[in-house]
């Protein structure tokens, strides 16, 4: 739906309208986050990104550049962050690798206590694989 709604902002014939309809495209994504109770980052999000829009605006001719380079820096660092954090407990009992689960959780906890969410962890596991087997058959 996003991606719908921004298609026709950028697209639109009304050339002095296009800046109503990228405010609803954003608030249409607030709406949807609203529901998911995000909206906070969301709107900060928004902000930022206008901030930064309006302060490269003058910078002439490469300010498009500037402002669409900046836009990249949040998911870099979201990239770069990701390449170091380990793979989740859940993920690693997937693929069988139990013990190796178990030490992730006991160091993401930051205690060795972990059995009753490890017993949680591995019922749901098997709860899934029987929905697996079951949708198979």
């Amino acid at each position: 739906m996003y991606f719908s709604v921004w298609h026709l902002s950028e697209f639109s014939k009304f050339h002095h309208h296009r800046g109503v309809l990228n405010l609803y495209c954003a608030t249409s994504a607030v709406t949807l986050c609203v529901q998911k109770q995000k909206a906070e980052s969301m709107i900060a999000g928004i902000l930022i990104a206008q901030v930064i829009n309006i302060g490269t605006y003058n910078i002439r001719p490469w300010g498009w550049r500037l402002s669409l380079g900046l836009a990249s820096v949040p998911g870099t660092i979201l990239l770069l962050g990701g390449l170091f954090l380990p793979d989740s407990p859940n993920s690693l009992i997937e693929r069988g690798q139990f013990e190796k689960g178990k030490q992730v959780l006991q160091r993401i906890r930051g205690t060795q206590q972990v059995e009753e969410e490890y017993g949680t962890i591995l019922a749901a596991q098997e709860v899934i694989e029987a929905q697996f087997c079951l949708s198979q058959s």
